[in-house]
């Protein structure tokens, strides 16, 4: 009895450290840098603040545009209450639509200076990103 529990042991601490010493396979610096580049959550982070101060930019030119609105709302008065008109006849339904078409004429230069704005947080965002980046890969080659 006692030499089948230390064969089951044996054999639990054998697959255990052989399948750690499966997982423990060396890699390149460029494939730890690839890596790096892929799972970084303040490198993607960087990269997600690139994207929205592009977003940025397409909603300062939307400004330019013109817009359309429709608007569209229904109200059914209950089965048990009087209408608020009692002279009124028809139907207890009330339908309502409305379409509204905005064109901007001035805004002086507020659109440009958005836009100006949204550019110089592309050029920041993509500056922080890069200095992020070389830090993170610096970091990567001093421990490896």
């Amino acid at each position: 009895m006692k030499i089948h529990k230390i064969l089951i042991y044996a054999f639990i601490f054998i697959t255990i450290f052989s399948a750690a010493a499966a997982a423990a396979e060396e890699i390149s610096l460029e494939e730890s840098v690839k890596i790096l580049n892929e799972n970084n959550r303040e490198l993607i982070n960087s990269r997600k603040d690139i994207e929205n101060a592009e977003a940025d930019i397409d909603l300062a030119l939307r400004s330019f545009f013109p817009t359309l609105t429709l608007d569209n709302s229904y109200t059914k008065l209950d089965e048990g209450r009087e209408p608020f008109n009692p002279q009124a006849e028809g139907s207890d339904s009330t339908y309502s639509n409305s379409l509204r078409f905005t064109q901007p004429v001035w805004f002086g230069n507020e659109v440009l200076l958005n836009k100006d704005i949204a550019e110089l947080r592309i050029e920041t965002a993509r500056a922080n990103y890069e200095s992020l980046l070389e830090e993170k890969i610096f970091s990567l080659i001093q421990s490896y």
